[in-house]
């Protein structure tokens, strides 16, 4: 979880949506159902349904329903298209897979592994353990940058995930939501990736070492951050702010 902007506003203070029953062990938790409440939108524009969420509206109040949040990986659900939007696998401002830093530190992380999902999680793990200074002083930096100094904070963990992903030819893109936070017992702002193999996309997170990643992950958007400008990333987030009320009512 970080801080957005050079500008010292505190995205993930501002975005924490507090909960009243605390959710104990929460990276552990591979299935939650959640009540949602929108304070003025239907909740069907909000929160978007995948192989991971599945949220079921109130026929009283569009505003509420049920969001179901489990894991799932590779070989989970039904297969999608054979081929994705060919963003996922270009390089662009943020995402600059054909860097050569960036090629170069997939290359190392990958080894000799032939499989899509191996290279993947080899990659994520590769993330994880290389940038070791965690901070939210970078701005939302481009992979390159990212390649060189190997620092930052969840969006650095998703561009340069990304990035090498795509330098390896598997489509990837970046997933922007809310992840639970146990020591203030709230979701707040957090980004992480999703990678299309086996015809799916399934979500890892190079930020916390998760390639199953757990059910207090909720998605609020994904992009290829192709054309897109890095502040408009994260108005999924700016419309939940203060708006959003999640409350767990299943946990296993």
């Amino acid at each position: 979880m970080r801080s957005v902007a050079a500008n010292k506003f505190d995205l993930n203070s501002a975005s924490l949506v507090q909960v009243a029953s605390r959710i104990t062990e929460p990276y552990k938790r591979r299935e939650i159902v959640y009540r949602v409440t929108h304070a003025s939108e239907p909740i069907a524009d909000v929160l978007p349904n995948d192989r991971r969420q599945t949220l079921v509206p109130s026929t009283d109040d569009p505003r509420t329903g049920t969001l179901t949040v489990k894991t799932a990986g590779p070989l989970v659900g039904e297969e999608g298209p054979e081929t994705v939007d060919p963003a996922y696998l270009a390089p662009n401002a943020l995402i600059t897979s054909k860097d050569s830093d960036v090629a170069s530190l997939a290359r190392r992380a990958v080894g000799d592994q032939k499989d899509p999902w191996r290279k993947a999680t080899a990659i994520q793990l590769w993330v994880f353990q290389n940038i070791r200074k965690k901070n939210f002083e970078t701005a939302f930096a481009a992979a390159s940058e990212v390649a060189r100094d190997l620092e930052g904070d969840c969006t650095e963990h998703a561009v340069l995930t990304a990035a090498m992903c795509r330098s390896q030819g598997i489509p990837a893109r970046v997933v922007v939501g809310l992840l639970y936070d146990e020591p203030h017992s709230g979701f707040g702002f957090h980004m992480w990736n999703e990678v299309y193999v086996n015809r799916r996309w399934v979500a890892l997170d190079s930020a916390w070492d998760q390639t199953d990643v757990d059910a207090v992950h909720i998605k609020l958007s994904d992009s290829s951050l192709e054309g897109v400008a890095p502040y408009e990333t994260f108005l999924s987030v700016v419309r939940v702010l203060n708006k959003l009320q999640v409350e767990p009512i299943e946990i296993r």
